[in-house]
Formats: C-alpha cells, sequence, structure tokens
C-alpha cells in the first residue's frame, strides 16, 4: 500500500517535471528567436586559453559589458539547442 502511494506520487512528479521542462524550453526559443544576433567578435578580441594576468584583465573587462555577456549566453543556448535539434 505505501509503495503504490510512493510510485503515484512519483508519476506525479513526473508529469510535473516534464511539463515544467516544456515550458522552459517554450521560453528559451522565444528569447533565442527575439534577441538580436550574437556579437561574434568577441572570442577574436580576447586570446586563449588565457596565460598571462593582462589576458585575464582583458577577458573580465569584456564580460563586464552586460550587453556582450547576454549577447554570448544566448549565442551559447542557441548553439546548444541546434546541436541536440530543438530549435
Amino acid at each position: 500500500m505505501c509503495n503504490a502511494g510512493f510510485q503515484a506520487e512519483s508519476l506525479v512528479n513526473q508529469h510535473t517535471i516534464l511539463a515544467e521542462i516544456g515550458e522552459l524550453k517554450k521560453l528559451l526559443i522565444g528569447v533565442i528567436k527575439s534577441s538580436t544576433p550574437p556579437n561574434n567578435t568577441f572570442p577574436n578580441e580576447v586570446p586563449w586559453p588565457l596565460k598571462t594576468a593582462d589576458d585575464l584583465k582583458k577577458l573580465n573587462e569584456k564580460l563586464a559589458n552586460d550587453s556582450l555577456f547576454k549577447s554570448e549566453v544566448s549565442h551559447s543556448i542557441n548553439y546548444c539547442l541546434k546541436s541536440y535539434s530543438l530549435l
């Protein structure tokens, strides 16, 4: 009896999580489609891998720019969604 209750609760939780994942996926796709294309110059402006303290300073300055950071995050999410055929 107790095991059946656990299984029922587990199925309800699984259904809830799957619904939330679906909503999150729709939200991410909507944000990506409404954003401006990412600035692809960022990787060329900062040497990688970081080898010196100056390289780290340059990277931190770039990341301090909120719009650049958002653009890079959007680009990364877009890449992942395309990689997994979610777009």
